[in-house]
């Protein structure tokens, strides 16, 4: 699952030029409940795969 939101993320970060909200998010990887898109993007800051800062929408990036 991880390595799908990265790919989302990366893929429509290029297209829009700003990161997606975790709707559009769980939409293309097939996750209807925000709070599971939520636990995903936060484990993978935690593993430092993604950055984001707090309180700000749309601010989730790809690391590297």
């Amino acid at each position: 699952m991880g390595e799908k939101i990265i790919a989302f993320i990366d893929l429509y970060i290029k297209e829009h030029g700003y990161s997606p909200n975790f709707r559009e998010i769980g939409e293309a990887v097939g996750v209807t409940s925000t709070s599971h898109v939520s636990y995903w993007i936060d484990k993978l800051v935690d593993a430092g795969r993604l950055t984001k800062e707090p309180h700000i929408s749309r601010s989730v990036r790809v690391v590297g």
